[in-house]
């Protein structure tokens, strides 16, 4: 009797546990990269709230740091794609490129036509410029990262109480 049950032990259940296991490991790791992509999310959001034109070098200081935050974030949004949620990588995305709408709006001040050189500004059309644009990206930007955490919240932690998000920049 006690090499019967070993025998249905070893053929039966520890198969079922180690799938388990493996199943446990692996909803793991992905809460753990959804977790990181949401962080990095909001690392390039605060560094875009960041971006200062007080000064070409604190300008390009605050242009450098946003641009870096922002590579990190797409690294992790691809990665996340291999082995993430659908629905997940697909906000996830949304976010990312919501974010990307500031590189050709951070780099040059308006343009008259597809193809015509940067206008020559002054340094308070400057800061104007630089806030009205970093706030048409985060209010574009806060309802996807709404979206993004409350897809997390109900497909990830079971979570079912919707959150809606905003940024810094936007409350006030």
């Amino acid at each position: 009797m006690a090499s019967f049950t070993a025998v249905g032990i070893a053929f039966g259940a520890y198969p079922w546990q180690k799938n388990k296991d493996r199943s446990l490991q692996i909803n793991s790791e992905q809460r753990a990269l959804y977790l990181d992509v949401l962080a990095k999310i909001i690392a390039v959001q605060r560094r875009l709230e960041e971006v200062s034109p007080e000064g070409f070098e604190k300008l390009q200081a605050t242009l450098s740091d946003w641009a870096k935050s922002l590579r990190e974030l797409e690294d992790a949004v691809l990665i996340l794609a291999a082995c993430g949620d659908q629905d997940v990588v697909e906000a996830a995305f949304d976010c990312l490129e919501t974010l990307r709408e500031g590189i050709p709006l951070m780099a040059v001040k308006g343009r008259a036509d597809l193809g015509e050189g940067p206008e020559l500004i002054g340094a308070e059309d400057l800061k104007t410029f630089f806030h009205d644009t970093r706030k048409d990206i985060l209010q574009k930007h806060d309802p996807k990262v709404s979206k993004l955490v409350n897809v997390m919240r109900r497909n990830v932690f079971g979570l079912d109480a919707d959150i809606d998000f905003q940024s810094r920049v936007t409350r006030g």
